[in-house]
């Protein structure tokens, strides 16, 4: 096997584990074991477990930003209308396909944050790229007269949006139902958008 295929195999693997575990439960034997490849190939690409995190988190946002801009940034029909769209969407599938996981970046800003500033920084540019498809769904909900011109600008909506959902996140993991996802849901389309 060529080496780009092991590298994508444990970066697959380690981003599954770190996903499901945590950071701190995951060791680097574990994520070699997932991806069926010796400990030694893990250190030919990644220097560190921490380099290794800072690509999953990569990795991790290019995917869920790939996800976004087909669903609230190109997706058919009126701009809010996407956005409730997929909302419900992440509320549905969090328990049947992600098993009340909540969002990588989220998860490891909770465990990571306060003890590595490489990690750090990996997501809060994430975060970043992840909250600019919310914020340009509000422009556009802006731009097609859904909201009037009077509204707070869309950045602080758009931030105010992804920011919430992340705190909605953690309180759906820890009652292990998406009833909170379902209340905010109801909230921001009844109290802030409407």
């Amino acid at each position: 096997m060529s080496k780009t295929t092991n590298k994508e195999k444990i970066l697959e693997a380690g981003l599954a584990l770190i996903y499901k575990r945590g950071y701190n439960a995951s060791g680097i034997q574990d994520i070699a074991n997932e991806a069926k490849v010796p400990k030694g190939s893990f250190y030919n690409y990644f220097k560190s477990k921490e380099i290794f995190t800072t690509e999953v988190i990569k990795e991790y946002a290019r995917v869920t930003l790939q996800f976004l801009k087909s669903r609230l940034n190109t997706g058919k029909g009126k701009a809010l209308a996407r956005l409730k769209k997929m909302l419900n969407y992440w509320a549905d599938t969090m328990y049947s396909d992600y098993d009340g996981c909540g969002c990588l970046v989220g998860n490891l800003s909770q465990e990571m944050s306060n003890q590595s500033q490489e990690i750090r920084t990996a997501l809060s540019e994430n975060f970043e790229e992840l909250e600019a498809c919310f914020i340009k769904c509000i422009e556009e909900a802006k731009q097609q007269e859904e909201l009037p011109q009077s509204t707070q600008s869309p950045k602080k909506i758009g931030r105010f949006i992804y920011n919430g959902w992340q705190g909605a996140l953690i309180r759906a993991k820890a009652e292990g139902n998406n009833k909170q996802l379902k209340e905010y849901i109801d909230f921001i389309f009844k109290e802030v958008l409407n």
